[in-house]
C-alpha cells in the first residue's frame, strides 16, 4: 500500500493510476480483513458489538476527514507533494509493524 501514492505521484500517464488503484484495492481488502480478524481476537465476545462499532466509527470519521486534509495539503504543497507525504506516512506505519513489542498471551 506504500507504493500506491508513490506510484500515483510519479506517473505521468493517467491510465496507469487505474491499474495502481485496482491493485491497491485488492491489498486493502486483505488488510481490512486481517485487521478485523485481529480486532475480534483481542477483546471478550460479550463486548464485541461495542468494540466493532467503535472501530467502524473511527474508520468512517477518518474517511470523512482525510479527503479534506488531503485537499488542504494538495493546495499547500502540491498534489505530488501530498502524495509523497502520504507514501512516507504509510512507510512509517509499515516500520511500526516491524517493531517488536511485548507479546500478549492468548
Amino acid at each position: 500500500m506504500i507504493f500506491y501514492p508513490a506510484l500515483s505521484a510519479a506517473t505521468t500517464n493517467i491510465n496507469w493510476i487505474i491499474f495502481y488503484a485496482a491493485i491497491a484495492g485488492l491489498f486493502q481488502a486483505g488488510i481490512d480483513l486481517v485487521f478485523f480478524d485481529e480486532l475480534m481476537r483481542t477483546f471478550p465476545i460479550e463486548y464485541s458489538a461495542m468494540f466493532v462499532s467503535l472501530a467502524q466509527s473511527t474508520q468512517y470519521i477518518s474517511m470523512i476527514l482525510a479527503p479534506m486534509l488531503g485537499t488542504w495539503l494538495a493546495n499547500y504543497i502540491g498534489l505530488g507533494g501530498a502524495l509523497w507525504l502520504s507514501a512516507g506516512l504509510s512507510f512509517v506505519g509499515f516500520l511500526l509493524f516491524l517493531k517488536r513489542g511485548p507479546r500478549l498471551s492468548a
